[in-house]
């Protein structure tokens, strides 16, 4: 799972900060700070500390010495001079910046940051009525948020997958692989997509009336776009024939999420 926590790693150097200069700028520098006061540098600075530890790791020596002064400035008997517990706050703090300056971040631009952890990327139908579809959804959002735009395709293709095969069980199109009956989760779009127009073409042949009419044609047209999908992106991406540039992954996801919206409204 993709996390973002700047602020919350911003917002705990703003009060490490604070609590030191506060503790720098008082005048009686040598006295024993009130059980009181120590008890509000723990839960601030240091509870932060400890929270952002477990998302970022800071490492057994920052986190040993946070959580040995959090204990000890909470239990309030432990004498510290505002001197003291301010050089004992700033060297954890600088072990943390040491720490963070060996790690790597990534950067969502503003730009790419709507389609960034969005669980309903394709909106709320379609989160609805595709509960498969839900992770491939969101991480084709992040893939492109990160300036991934070939990964966001494959993503893309997986959901359109998703919406073909939701054709096929929606037809009741029956599968074999040598002379045995395939579940349609197996079988290759070639063969799901071939399916479903067999089945419609042989619905075709028998009586029936214009809402049924209305039926066949709208999963006829549904697997004509999942042939476009297909022959377009689908192929060539899976084959590894070419690599896609931001706006083309932003076109595929427009296509695919028209596909996947017009499907959802025609599920019940």
């Amino acid at each position: 799972m993709i996390e973002h926590f700047a602020l919350d790693l911003c917002n705990m150097y703003e009060q490490l900060t604070t609590n030191i200069h506060g503790l720098a700028g008082g005048e009686n520098r040598t006295v024993d700070l009130h059980p009181d006061y120590k008890k509000s540098m723990a839960r601030t600075g240091l509870q932060r500390v400890l929270e952002q530890h477990k998302r970022l790791d800071f490492g057994s020596s920052v986190i040993l010495r946070a959580d040995m002064l959090h204990q000890l400035l909470m239990d309030g008997r432990e004498r510290y001079t505002p001197e003291l517990l301010e050089k004992e706050l700033h060297s954890i703090m600088m072990e943390i910046v040491l720490v963070l300056s060996q790690r790597k971040f990534a950067y969502i631009p503003p730009s790419n940051a709507p389609y960034f952890e969005q669980e309903k990327l394709f909106g709320e139908e379609v989160h609805s009525k595709f509960e498969e579809a839900r992770l491939d959804i969101k991480d084709a959002g992040n893939c492109f948020a990160a300036g991934l735009p070939t990964a966001c395709v494959f993503h893309l293709m997986r959901i359109a997958e998703f919406g073909l095969r939701s054709i096929a069980r929606k037809i009741r199109v029956s599968l074999k692989d040598k002379g045995k009956l395939q579940p349609v989760e197996f079988a290759t779009w070639d063969k799901v997509i071939q399916g479903i127009n067999t089945k419609i073409a042989a619905s075709r042949a028998l009586p029936h009336g214009p809402r049924k009419n209305k039926k066949l044609q709208f999963y006829s047209d549904a697997a004509e776009q999942s042939m476009y999908i297909r022959d377009l992106w689908r192929n060539e991406v899976s084959h590894t024939r070419k690599r896609f540039n931001e706006n083309e992954a932003l076109g595929v996801m427009g296509r695919v999420r028209d596909f996947m919206q017009l499907l959802a409204r025609e599920t019940p």
